[in-house]
């Protein structure tokens, strides 16, 4: 498998748009890396309400999953792809309401480049986010759950990188699979052409949905071991 490029993502140049009695206009276009116009606490009448407002920028709803987080209630966990060939993916929450109507509950970042492929879950009262690089060599799982703030926390991580020999048959030389519990900061490894220790321990910063990028080692560059290795280059081959 094809090794994946460990840059970060950064924010992507969005379309503008205004949602005005059930109606999708367009407005001038945002600065680069601005953040998406779907902002916590707009309200529609419905998901289709919710396409439209979508469609007036060019962007589609690529993928949805319905559950209930524990804390907030039923959601809607969209994931919306923007018309571009250089953007990639975003994920939108919605809270269902007393009356039927849909609220924007949370909004990751955009990522700035369209070779991941998105998923979104609802298990256990957690939004799961998973990425998977289009080119192979990459995926990982993102677990968030709500605090007593309101925000949702990234508590969890499993992530699995591969390396390849770059030769024609492309035999993988490396994989390391990581379990990365971001409360207690227990880390686990299965590692293979890999010879450092199966565990390890990081702490750092808490990291928030609306912070996520869609990049593999979201979270875990912050946070360190006692030695001050950083928790991302443990989770890469090596």
């Amino acid at each position: 498998m094809p090794s994946t490029s460990r840059s970060k993502l950064a924010f992507p140049r969005l379309a503008c748009l205004l949602f005005v009695s059930g109606a999708a206009l367009a407005c001038p276009a945002l600065a680069d890396n601005s953040p998406a116009a779907v902002e916590p606490g707009k309200i529609f009448a419905g998901l289709d309400a919710f396409k439209a407002f979508l469609a007036g920028g060019g962007d589609q709803v690529t993928g949805l999953a319905t559950g209930e987080l524990a804390g907030i209630g039923d959601i809607q966990a969209v994931v919306i792809q923007r018309q571009s060939p250089t953007l990639g993916p975003q994920v939108v929450l919605l809270a269902r309401q007393a009356d039927g109507r849909l609220r924007v509950q949370a909004v990751t970042r955009a990522a700035d480049v369209s070779d991941v492929q998105v998923s979104v879950r609802i298990e256990r009262g957690s939004l799961f986010i998973g990425v998977e690089s289009t080119t192979g060599g990459a995926w990982g799982a993102y677990q968030y759950k709500r605090q007593a703030d309101g925000r949702l926390r990234l508590i969890g991580v499993r992530l699995h990188r591969a390396d390849n020999s770059g030769e024609p048959d492309h035999d993988t030389t490396a994989v390391v699979d990581t379990d990365f519990n971001l409360i207690t900061g227990k880390m686990l490894f299965k590692r293979i052409g890999d010879t450092r220790p199966p565990e390890a321990t990081a702490h750092g910063p808490a990291c928030y949905l609306d912070d996520f990028n869609f990049a593999f080692y979201s979270c875990a560059a912050s946070m360190k071991t006692a030695d001050g290795t950083s928790a991302d280059q443990l989770m890469n081959t090596p």
